[in-house]
């Protein structure tokens, strides 16, 4: 099995057709063709469904996962025995909140001690981000609360404290009356802090909540403040944005904590950049309980 036809595998699902995969390996699309089906010879399995647009077969999505291990262990191989600086792909995967409020910084930082690693970075809801870290599609996420599954290594590192916002002052927590004719922002299906909604109108004896989903925080800023409705956010997020027209409500510890988890695979799948990047986290993080002994 060849390394470049793996890597044109990967190409292609990445980009999501063989001509974008060929214009990202800056080779022609005939070669792309060639390698999958290569590939797909040396299997014995079929890789795509091309009718009628390029999706993964079951066979493809189980594949996925090996290939860029495969990958991996190749790059791997090769900074074990040169002197080459760490580079390769380095692919993290967050929640929205996570990378907007707390990512930056540390991110900055391990690009400049690291500049040959490939930073990848890709935002979803804690669900989606676990399925893709099964499939290998990414080296480790930040999720919000431990995960049930097994085989993984995970680690708390920031502690969120949820804020109930609106357009107009709250003295208290609203009732289950104020709460049925009240419409909720969210992120969409699969995001922890959307579930948090449902806990919070069960708490106050309500049900059913309105619940619109929106892509970014920005969006769901903009919504509240226009006074389309509510919603609930981390405090550490609103704390960096200006919240003009945005009035904040904490909710009690028993509603409003939430503990972010680095989660990544056992150490012996880790590739190199991923080690550096466990080398690095987990030294900024006991810096940063060092420095503010009460969480945040």
């Amino acid at each position: 099995m060849q390394l470049k036809s793996v890597q044109a595998f990967i190409a292609t699902v990445e980009t999501g057709s063989l001509q974008a995969a060929a214009q990202q390996l800056a080779t022609v699309q005939s070669n792309m063709t060639a390698h999958i089906k290569k590939l797909e010879q040396e299997l014995g399995v079929q890789l795509f469904q091309r009718q009628p647009r390029l999706l993964l077969t079951p066979a493809g999505q189980q594949f996925l996962g090996a290939a860029y291990r495969l990958v991996e262990a190749h790059q791997q191989a090769k900074y074990s025995v040169t002197d080459q600086a760490i580079g390769g792909v380095l692919r993290l995967g967050s929640m929205e909140t996570t990378l907007a409020c707390r990512l930056p910084p540390l991110l900055q930082r391990f690009q400049q001690a690291y500049p040959e690693v490939d930073l990848q970075l890709s935002s979803a809801p804690s669900a989606l981000l676990m399925q893709q870290l099964a499939e290998g599609q990414l080296d480790g996420v930040f999720v919000a609360g431990a995960q049930p599954q097994g085989g993984w290594s995970q680690l708390p590192v920031w502690q969120e404290e949820l804020q109930l916002i609106s357009d107009h002052a709250l003295t208290s927590l609203p009732d289950a009356a104020q709460l049925s004719q009240t419409r909720f922002f969210a992120f969409r299906q699969g995001c922890t802090y959307r579930h948090l909604i449902d806990r919070f109108f069960a708490h106050q004896g309500a049900y059913a909540p309105r619940i619109t989903e929106l892509g970014s925080i920005d969006a769901i800023l903009g919504c509240v403040a226009a006074g389309l409705g509510w919603a609930l956010l981390p405090q550490a997020v609103l704390t960096q944005r200006p919240l003009e027209g945005i009035h904040r409500l904490s909710l009690p510890a028993a509603l409003g904590q939430m503990t972010t988890y680095w989660v990544t695979h056992t150490d012996e799948q880790h590739s190199p950049q991923l080690r550096a990047w466990q080398q690095f986290f987990s030294q900024q993080v006991a810096g940063h309980k060092e420095s503010h002994p009460e969480g945040g």
